[in-house]
Protein backbone atom coordinates (compact mmCIF):
# COMPACT_ATOMS: atom_id res chain seq x y z
CA UNK A 1 0.00 0.00 0.00
CA UNK A 2 1.30 3.46 -0.90
CA UNK A 3 2.05 5.91 1.88
CA UNK A 4 -0.12 9.01 1.98
CA UNK A 5 2.14 12.05 1.58
CA UNK A 6 2.20 15.20 3.72
CA UNK A 7 0.64 17.11 0.84
CA UNK A 8 -2.18 14.59 0.43
CA UNK A 9 -2.86 14.65 4.17
CA UNK A 10 -2.93 18.45 4.16
CA UNK A 11 -5.33 18.55 1.21
CA UNK A 12 -7.62 16.00 2.86
CA UNK A 13 -7.72 18.04 6.09
CA UNK A 14 -8.35 21.27 4.19
CA UNK A 15 -11.28 19.65 2.36
CA UNK A 16 -12.62 17.80 5.42
CA UNK A 17 -12.71 21.04 7.42
CA UNK A 18 -14.54 22.97 4.71
CA UNK A 19 -11.69 25.25 3.68
CA UNK A 20 -10.63 26.20 0.21
CA UNK A 21 -6.89 26.34 -0.32
CA UNK A 22 -7.25 30.12 -0.47
CA UNK A 23 -9.26 30.23 2.77
CA UNK A 24 -6.76 28.01 4.54
CA UNK A 25 -3.85 30.16 3.35
CA UNK A 26 -5.63 33.23 4.69
CA UNK A 27 -6.17 31.51 8.07
CA UNK A 28 -2.48 30.58 8.16
CA UNK A 29 -1.44 34.10 7.11
CA UNK A 30 0.60 32.86 4.14
CA UNK A 31 0.27 33.27 0.40
CA UNK A 32 -2.00 30.79 -1.35
CA UNK A 33 0.97 29.82 -3.55
CA UNK A 34 2.81 28.58 -0.46
CA UNK A 35 -0.03 26.26 0.50
CA UNK A 36 -0.31 25.04 -3.09
CA UNK A 37 3.42 24.29 -3.04
CA UNK A 38 3.11 22.40 0.26
CA UNK A 39 0.43 20.23 -1.33
CA UNK A 40 2.25 19.81 -4.65
CA UNK A 41 5.68 19.18 -3.18
CA UNK A 42 4.31 16.97 -0.39
CA UNK A 43 6.17 18.87 2.28
CA UNK A 44 5.16 21.41 4.90
CA UNK A 45 8.10 23.55 6.07
CA UNK A 46 9.06 22.83 9.67
CA UNK A 47 8.45 26.46 10.67
CA UNK A 48 4.76 26.07 9.70
CA UNK A 49 4.20 22.44 10.68
CA UNK A 50 3.18 23.01 14.31
CA UNK A 51 0.73 25.78 13.37
CA UNK A 52 -0.83 23.62 10.63
CA UNK A 53 -1.13 20.64 12.98
CA UNK A 54 -2.68 22.82 15.71
CA UNK A 55 -5.15 24.29 13.23
CA UNK A 56 -6.52 20.83 12.49
CA UNK A 57 -6.14 19.34 15.96
CA UNK A 58 -3.59 16.73 14.90
CA UNK A 59 -0.03 16.09 16.00
CA UNK A 60 2.99 16.87 13.86
CA UNK A 61 3.57 13.11 13.74
CA UNK A 62 0.36 12.81 11.71
CA UNK A 63 2.11 14.56 8.84
CA UNK A 64 5.53 13.00 9.31
CA UNK A 65 4.51 9.34 9.40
Amino acid sequence: MDKITEGQKLKMLIDKNGFSVYGFAKEMEVDVQKVQNWIKRNSIPKRHLVKVADKFGVTTDYFLR
